[in-house]
């Protein structure tokens, strides 16, 4: 390729004003949302376009005629005119920059602009499609600096691997598409109506970072319909935002925690810190109960099963052991042997298919084991479980997992049977 062609591409234009750094402990401020709608031809998606807050439509497939509610529209003829408007600074005063469609611009305008400028890339198409990749890249940069929201408007198509419909893209760039989208909706009719979905499904692509529930399009008629898509676009920057007030605020709360479980120096400490931890979402949960283990086995201390709370092993001072955690105290304060690998009574338990719910994923490896010498609703609701009960349950093979995931698995079914047999035993003796 051209050096000269190269370097425009990946040179990025650094302006003249600060770029501040956003500390940790600050909130973030408004972006840019970007929405991916796709969908049948003829069922009203350009129109959407024309419903967002000052928008306009950079229109390759030459939708506009046929829109309603028809704004300001950009019809190209090469792509050499857009980068002129762009040096213009025509593109800053919309709020809305709307593609219609990313494949008409990528093969009709950006590819025989790409070739335009190096002849090369005629004889390899590899090299042409991540050329065009790159330029459209460039250009939702750009616009992205302008702070203005970006529709790509696409066609629906099926997939042949997935057999899923997806967004119709050319080469690479439908990977960047879905990367960069904060939301992706499939625009269907469904019973009748206008629907547009965001949630993926067996049968469709989508991206709901907002979490937003399937939208009956109003009728053009509506008088709700005239600013669809800028409603749409408010409740997804409000959703992020909110989203990273809400992180920011967890991960102050976890570092709260951290600093409090490294602090504690008595067992009545740690057992009221446990306590407030199993209360947290499990991604919270996880890892600070993972520290609260850590610090019960630097101090010493052992979980008691009947008051559910860690205390000093009898006949033994609270001290730094080398060796791990101590287990349940015998009478002299010693600790058991590790367990030896148990053959499963029952083929293995994939973690992710576990029909008990007892895993649901491999960070969830501690709760797998309620059958191990302690109930598994007590390691619910305590989060004691085998937390404590062998300190060398993270060096342990898969085998021995899966073997005693499969010992739990048995147990608790067994248990789970028991009451349906007395039941059944007292209605055949009525």
């Amino acid at each position: 390729m051209a050096g000269s062609f190269l370097n425009r591409i990946i040179i990025i234009n650094i302006k003249s004003k600060s770029m501040p750094i956003v500390k940790a402990n600050e909130p973030l401020g408004p972006r840019p949302v970007i929405i991916t709608i796709y969908g049948d031809p003829g069922i009203g998606k350009t129109s959407l376009i024309n419903t967002a807050k000052k928008p306009l439509i950079i229109d390759g497939d030459r939708g506009v005629s046929r829109a309603i509610l028809r704004k300001d529209a950009l019809i190209i003829d090469r792509w050499e005119e857009v980068q002129d408007l762009e040096k213009q600074g025509a593109f800053k005063p919309f709020s809305t920059i709307g593609i219609d469609t990313p494949k008409a611009i990528l093969d009709d305008y950006m590819m025989s602009y790409v070739m335009r400028q190096d002849a090369k890339l005629r004889g390899n198409k590899l090299w042409a499609y991540g050329a065009i990749g790159d330029e459209y890249r460039l250009f939702m940069n750009n616009r992205r600096q302008d702070l203005a929201d970006l529709i790509n408007i696409c066609h629906a198509k099926k997939d042949d691997d997935t057999k899923r419909m997806v967004p119709d893209v050319t080469g690479q760039t439908y990977q960047l598409i879905l990367r960069t989208s904060d939301m992706i909706g499939y625009y269907t009719i469904h019973n009748g109506k206008r629907m547009l979905y965001f949630d993926p499904t067996e049968s469709t692509v989508g991206k709901n970072v907002a979490c937003l529930p399937p939208i009956e399009v109003p009728d053009k008629t509506d008088p709700t319909f005239r600013t669809f898509l800028a409603d749409i676009i408010e409740r997804v920057r409000t959703a992020i935002a909110s989203q990273s007030e809400e992180q920011l605020e967890a991960m102050q709360k976890s570092e709260n925690y951290q600093n409090e479980i490294r602090d504690c120096e008595t067992p009545d400490q740690l057992t009221k810190l446990l306590v407030e931890v199993n209360a947290l979402p499990d991604w919270l949960k996880i890892p600070l109960r993972k520290l609260i283990t850590d610090k019960a086995k630097e101090k010493g201390y052992v979980p008691n099963k009947q008051t559910l709370c860690f205390e000093i092993p009898a006949g033994q001072p609270a001290a730094n052991e080398a060796s791990g955690v101590p287990a349940a105290a015998t009478d002299q304060g010693a600790k058991p042997a590790s367990p030896a690998p148990v053959k499963p009574a029952t083929p293995p338990v994939d973690p992710k298919e576990d029909p008990t719910g007892i895993v649901t994923s491999s960070n969830d490896r501690y709760a797998a084991f309620g059958g191990l010498g302690m109930a598994l609703e007590m390691d619910r609701v305590t989060g004691f479980g085998i937390f404590f009960e062998y300190e060398d349950i993270n060096e342990w093979t898969e085998e021995q997992y899966m073997a005693e995931l499969a010992k739990a698995h048995d147990a608790k079914t067994e248990s789970e049977k028991k009451p349906k047999r007395k039941k059944a035993t007292a209605a055949a003796a009525h």
